[in-house]
């Protein structure tokens, strides 16, 4: 009984420290976590990957990031989206899978840049600013995944506001499973920042 109530007191101390750096993290951007209305134009909307279904198509998560990212280049409001992904399921590509839906609701592909190597949020950041050369860009993701975009974009030095993707509501089971993987993986994050800065980590 004692182990078991020392392994909960534990989990409840991780669980609560976890809680409080994200929303830290997210009180301390929440005026760069912007609505889709009423925004200025940027040159570029960045949209990450969310994972695949068995059939290669995106998953709902990640048609509304899309979705969201067509509607801010009908209204003007970026020239071009960059659509990061890896590898899904059934060996599909996530960026060629979000590609095929961009273009199917009539976005020209010159307006399309494809990111095939975008496998995590630091590689998308990090490829957007280094390898596309991008300097200023909506980030284009749900409420959950936008404090640790943002992070990671203001330490690796890229000018980035977010675009919130949320269009529908969604299963409680996995928007809880969202949220707390996104709080630990933002907590490591910044823990590993402390130890290796974000800069340092892909620099030759």
């Amino acid at each position: 009984m004692y182990i078991y109530l020392l392994i909960s007191c534990f989990i409840f101390c991780i669980f609560l420290f976890v809680s409080i750096i994200f929303y830290i993290v997210s009180e301390h951007f929440h005026s760069q976590i912007l609505q889709l209305s009423n925004l200025p134009h940027r040159e570029v909307a960045i949209v990450f990957g969310a994972g695949l279904r068995k059939d290669g198509t995106p998953t709902s998560i990640l048609r509304d990031r899309l979705d969201t990212a067509i509607e801010l280049y009908f209204k003007g409001k970026v020239s071009k989206v960059l659509l990061s992904g890896g590898k899904g399921a059934g060996g599909y590509n996530e960026a060629d899978s979000m590609a095929l839906y961009t273009i199917n609701h009539n976005v020209p592909i010159s307006a399309i840049t494809v990111d095939l190597d975008g496998s995590s949020t630091f590689e998308t950041c990090w490829r957007s600013k280094y390898i596309y050369k991008i300097t200023k860009a909506y980030l284009v993701t749900q409420r959950f995944h936008l404090p640790r975009t943002l992070y990671l974009s203001n330490k690796i030095g890229l000018n980035a506001a977010g675009v919130i993707a949320d269009r529908r509501k969604y299963h409680f089971l996995s928007i809880t499973y969202c949220q707390i993987r996104e709080m630990i993986a933002l907590s490591w994050l910044i823990i590993s920042n402390l130890v290796i800065p974000l800069r340092r980590i892909r620099s030759d």
